[in-house]
């Protein structure tokens, strides 16, 4: 529980543990149908808030959720590239990292962007990931969905067509 007077500034407290399950995010509503964003705010008036949670995938599953993102990134192109000094110009679109319990994934979208969309990420500050600051960690179906609609999003973005003729 986080007490604070109202127009006081408070920092929401890490991510809650249970074992056995994955915490899947804050919503403001028992159905979990309207997800709360934010991790510090002004309290302007009483909000009370309930912890989704989600069944963990099995290693297996999350492997093969790897593999999946993977080849839908592989499945895009450039379709033109800006000859600078006779070499194509490149640029970070996206990293990805097995993490053991969960996959990182970082995407070139605005994490405020997304946020002001109502999709949950995180925003990393790390030097390494400035090309890619909107950071999903993978570890439900749920998850896994919102990285495949959000590299889709990312490779348009980026001017990249998918290929008619890749076979993962």
């Amino acid at each position: 529980r986080i007490r604070a007077a109202k127009g006081e500034y408070f920092i929401m407290p890490n991510d809650p543990v249970k074992p056995n399950y994955v915490f899947a995010g804050w919503y403001t509503d028992k159905a979990f149908k309207h997800k709360f964003f934010g991790n510090c705010m002004t309290r302007r008036r009483s909000i009370k808030l309930y912890a989704k949670w989600s069944a963990p995938v099995s290693v297996g599953r999350l492997v093969k959720m790897y593999d999946s993102l993977r080849d839908l990134m592989r499945s895009y192109k450039k379709e033109s590239f800006k000859a600078v000094m006779g070499l194509a110009e490149t640029e970070k679109i996206a990293t990805m990292y097995f993490m053991g319990n969960h996959i990182q994934l970082n995407l070139a979208l605005d994490p405020e962007e997304l946020h002001m969309e109502g999709i949950s990420v995180f925003t990393s500050k790390e030097k390494k990931y400035a090309d890619v600051p909107a950071q999903l960690h993978v570890s439900t179906e749920e998850s896994f969905l919102m990285a495949l609609e959000l590299i889709n999003r990312v490779l348009l973005n980026k001017g990249l067509q998918k290929m008619a003729d890749y076979v993962p």
